[in-house]
């Protein structure tokens, strides 16, 4: 291969497409890619005319994406680029829409397929010549698919019938002024076309094609995916065929180009915030590592209710979290904040800091620079002495809304915000509970604070010796629960909807759409502790790994708007799914769950199998798995680089994640050897340590999948700054849940946008903290109902009193709690299918604010 050579790889806006890059490095270590969009204005931002920049380039990839190759707006510059490659021979390799646009310009027709391949392999048939010579396993390779257009095979189809020879033959030679067709090769069909098939699958539509006078090939398919074989082969074969013309191009790329980033979000500015106590640049300026003050004993007694009643207790009315794991899992985490703890929020453009009652309104600035001054602010009080099982030493908990994540992908959402982008607050006391050792950590990252650990110590061995059962008051819970109005999704509006989303699928606007729709409870707020006293219900009904109270009080009610007050945010979540882990090393962990069986006492586990291995259950996890790694490339890059530490733990024995279920025989082997199928290339950033395996929860099985990112080079770990920047850097590229959206997720995110008509808020977000020593765990908020402030309202009732008096006004606080759930729809979706899942979903979660669910017995590990 080439010493150094030179890529362009045109991205249609697809969620694969960092994949595919990581591929080529892989194949390919030597080369420079150098990314640009289908609507990038190359002469604004490279300063140089679309036609040379293109033309000094060695090869050029037109990637996948969502639409179709005859719409100007799905494929913007792919035209272009194939009118300049012909022009001056530059060798071109087109995937998905890249392959159909290089099909549609030498006269090929464009096909819709009878049952879109939206995440499915398929059996891949090939003369076993050009580039599928030497294929590990032979001829017929088994590749991943995500196309609802297609070309057909008849369109290269012989005359007088099909023959099993190939072209031997290379295209005409660079440099030399003619083109000289394929001798050996089998003739075209009936219509003149310059193109030869190289591939099909069974179904009777091509799967890859080459030019036979132009260094031009073409795969409809995704070598790139995670459930390809020998997608490497492939690439390398490709290269091997156009070296020739690489070795003869001088490798002219503009001054100032190089590998990019697909976006911006690798170009964040950290901007100064005038009006804030600390701007970016003052918290960097002040970082120094602090300390932990920590103690922890063993207390036999005391449950995780006891630990969440009692901070509720002490919280009062202020700011209380609390992220519990009440099935399975581990850590539980509770917050014991004062009256002064800061709370940052991020709404429709606006950062506001406020401590108390004090409100400090920083100047307009992006999302992506309002979460670089929470990273600073982290860095600022970054910490590496805290006992290190403990997940959480101290830092940001809160959330980060679904709308937050669109605006980070540029998909426009709805001007009415009742939830602000993110809350967190910032924790400085807390106390962990070690559910398998059963200890408890105190600790303190406040200065000599040691008094105030050695007391909540000593409070808390006395609540061991005075520790009851749950002090749920039923009476008054009942009493909320009988006046709560329910307004759920309506039947015929959500199946015209999943009907809609396939209409886009089969278009080839999307491969998967996560559709989501809303139900609204109106309950009594009685006093403060309603909402509590809900969200235990809900845990009860609902006991699930990651369980979460947030309640961020507002300074007044009203809307939450640019410049306005904080209206406060509640939050009651039973989710099931981890989204987003980091540990304090700077590794990443994501595992998405996608695949549903409801879980009841008469549930068949050979049904569930059946069901959850069934195409349309796998495809739909790994097509997020697929984007998952996309999202975690952009975080780590998509060069090779060495593994300096391998942290392969299983999805189950990670110990920084406050709530990972725990390995338990009865959670279910994976369904098949899909993990052994994926192998990861040498020095690879990316792992895979579980593919579609089934996961049994109390109330569901999942289907699960687990990716890694493993830390680059430049990450420290053994200095909790570099690790917080790095981990930190994440949510950048990972927002919104690629589990709630769908494929491409840009593209998902606008069509949704559409049929939904509403902001999803805190539901479809994420839920966790940001640690000061680097770690830290995020949650998807599905099986959640939240609450604003800003939707309170009060109902004035009418009372007679005593005789001769005037009637009496009786005033009833009232609180809406929104309730979201949803499903990924596929083409292979069923519609009632699809509204039944939704609805099981919801009614998980509306059972907590239907009947009261008695005390249970205390929680134990298992």
């Amino acid at each position: 291969m080439p010493g150094t050579s030179s890529i362009l790889f045109v991205d249609a806006y697809d969620s694969f497409a960092r994949n595919i890059i990581a591929l080529l490095y892989n194949c390919l270590p030597s080369a420079d890619i150098v990314i640009i969009q289908i609507d990038t204005d190359v002469p604004r931002l490279y300063g140089i005319e679309i036609h040379e920049f293109i033309s000094r380039f060695d090869a050029i990839v037109l990637g996948p994406g969502p639409g179709d190759p005859r719409n100007q707006f799905d494929v913007g510059l792919f035209e272009y680029i194939l009118d300049v490659s012909a022009e001056s021979h530059i060798p071109l390799l087109g995937i998905c829409l890249g392959f159909q646009s290089l099909c549609l310009r030498y006269g090929h027709g464009i096909t819709r397929l009878p049952v879109p391949c939206h995440g499915q392999t398929k059996d891949i048939r090939s003369y076993g010549t050009d580039i599928f010579a030497g294929l590990r396993d032979g001829p017929d390779v088994r590749m991943m698919g995500y196309n609802s257009l297609g070309i057909q095979r008849s369109e290269f189809l012989l005359s007088d019938g099909d023959h099993s020879q190939s072209s031997t033959a290379t295209p005409s030679s660079p440099g030399s002024g003619t083109s000289s067709p394929a001798s050996t090769g089998p003739p075209l069909g009936n219509k003149t076309s310059a193109l030869q098939l190289l591939a099909w699958d069974d179904d009777g539509f091509a799967m890859a094609v080459r030019h036979s006078m132009l260094p031009f090939w073409g795969l409809q398919f995704h070598p790139e995916s995670c459930m390809c074989y020998d997608g490497a082969g492939l690439i390398k074969n490709w290269w091997a065929q156009i070296e020739p013309f690489t070795s003869a191009r001088m490798s002219r790329v503009p001054p100032g180009v190089s590998a990019c980033a697909l976006d911006l979000r690798s170009q964040l500015i950290k901007k100064p915030s005038s009006g804030s106590p600390l701007s970016v640049e003052e918290l960097n300026s002040r970082v120094s590592i602090g300390r932990v003050t920590w103690s922890m004993s063993k207390i036999k007694s005391v449950t995780p209710q006891h630990l969440s009643k009692y901070c509720h207790t002490l919280a009062g009315k202020g700011v209380c979290t609390m992220l519990e794991s009440a099935a399975k899992g581990r850590y539980c985490i509770y917050a014991f904040s004062e009256a002064n703890a800061e709370i940052i929020e991020y709404a429709q453009g606006q950062l506001t800091s406020r401590r108390g009652g004090v409100v400090y309104n920083l100047e307009t600035m992006s999302l992506q620079e309002a979460l670089n001054e929470v990273a600073a602010r982290t860095k600022s009080r970054a910490c590496n002495d805290g006992c290190p099982t403990i997940p959480f030493w101290g830092g940001w908990v809160g959330f980060c809304s679904y709308e937050a994540g669109l605006e980070l992908i540029n998909v426009r959402a709805s001007d009415h915000q009742v939830v602000p982008d993110f809350s967190f607050v910032f924790v400085e006391r807390s106390v962990v509970f070690d559910q398998h050792g059963r200890n408890i950590c105190v600790q303190s990252i406040k200065n000599d604070d040691e008094a105030w650990v050695t007391n909540m110590m000593h409070k808390l061995k006395v609540l061991e010796r005075t520790a009851g059962r749950d002090g749920m008051k039923h009476q008054s819970l009942r009493e909320v629960l009988d006046s709560a109005k329910v307004s759920a999704p309506d039947h015929d509006d959500y199946t015209d909807k999943i009907r809609r989303c396939q209409e886009e699928l089969h278009a080839g606007n999307s491969y998967e759409l996560c559709l989501t729709s809303e139900a609204r409870i109106d309950v009594p707020a009685p006093n403060a502790n309603s909402s509590y006293d809900l969200y235990q219900n809900l845990i009860k009904h609902n006991p699930v790994p990651f369980a979460a109270y947030l309640h961020f009080p507002g300074t007044k009610p009203g809307s939450y708007q640019s410049g306005s007050t904080a209206s406060g945010t509640t939050i009651l979540s039973s989710s099931p799914e981890q989204f987003l882990s980091w540990s304090r090393d700077g590794t990443l962990d994501m595992i998405p769950m996608k695949g549903t069986v409801q879980r009841t006492p008469t549930t068949d586990i050979d049904e569930v199998y059946r069901i959850l291995g069934s195409p349309k259950e796998a495809a739909e996890n790994l097509m997020i798995a697929d984007l998952i790694r996309h999202d975690l490339y952009g975080v780590v890059g998509c060069r090779p680089y060495p593994v300096v530490s391998e942290h392969e733990r299983s999805i189950d024995q990670q110990p920084v994640a406050h709530t990972l279920p725990r390995q338990e025989d009865d959670s279910g082997p994976s369904i098949d050897n899909s993990t052994q199928k994926y192998e990861r290339p040498a020095q690879d950033p990316l792992s895979i340590p579980a593919l579609n395996t089934i996961k049994q929860f109390d109330t569901v099985y999942q289907l699960v999948s687990h990716i890694r990112a493993h830390p680059p080079p430049h990450v420290d770990a053994s200095d909790p700054r570099s690790v917080i920047a790095h981990n930190h850097s994440s949510l950048h590229y990972v927002l919104p849940p690629g589990s709630m959206t769908g494929a491409p997720k840009k593209r998902s995110c606008e069509i949704l946008q559409q049929l939904e008509q509403r902001n999803r808020g805190v539901y479809s977000g994420i839920i966790g903290y940001m640690d000061v020593g680097g770690g830290g765990c995020w949650s998807v908020a599905i099986r959640t109902a939240f609450s604003s402030e800003a939707e309170d309202y009060v109902v004035e009732k009418s009372a007679k009193g005593e005789v001769g008096d005037e009637d009496l006004v009786e005033v009833e606080k009232r609180k809406i709690w929104h309730v979201g759930a949803g499903g990924a729809v596929t083409v292979l979706s069923d519609v009632e299918g699809e509204w039944e899942e939704m609805m099981g979903k919801m009614n998980n979660v509306l059972k907590g604010f239907r009947e009261v669910k008695e005390d249970m017995p205390a929680w134990r590990p298992e």
